[in-house]
């Protein structure tokens, strides 16, 4: 992932989304020091699915994601079934307290060890930006 990726879209634990991103209006913030997003690219397993949403599970938590926005867009929907993993791009959203994904768009993944590479990455986007301040490079010492 590039950082031009990062100046688009957040890559994020849904767990955080849920829970540890704070809202500023139309805008959300994160991370030390803290920065400013409304879009987002998350990863996780589709556990439930119909019409028009999708509920996804990235094993720190669930999260709503709406597929209004590209089904207008022609994209092919019907290979989203449960069990399919799945990295959505989108606008964050709150509603009543409910934080939810716009769709913007979708990649899916089958290879099997896909699932922990991508966890891996978001902790590397973790440390390496947005938390980077709270790491210090040491020297491993030889004796």
């Amino acid at each position: 992932m590039s950082n031009c990726d990062l100046d688009v879209h957040v890559r994020l634990f849904l767990g955080d989304i849920q829970k540890r991103c704070k809202r500023l209006e139309n805008m959300y913030s994160f991370g030390i020091p803290a920065f400013k997003f409304s879009r987002v690219r998350v990863h996780g397993v589709i556990v439930k699915r119909n019409a028009e949403i999708l509920i996804i599970d990235d094993a720190t938590a669930t999260c709503r994601v709406n597929l209004d926005s590209i089904l207008h867009k022609r994209f092919d929907i019907s290979k989203l079934s449960p069990g399919t993993l799945i990295t959505v791009t989108g606008e964050l959203k709150e509603t009543d307290g409910h934080r939810w994904i716009e769709c913007e768009g979708y990649d899916t993944y089958y290879e099997p060890h896909s699932e922990h590479m991508l966890a891996l990455e978001t902790i590397s986007i973790y440390k390496n930006h947005y938390f980077k301040n709270c790491f210090t490079k040491e020297k491993a010492s030889l004796t």
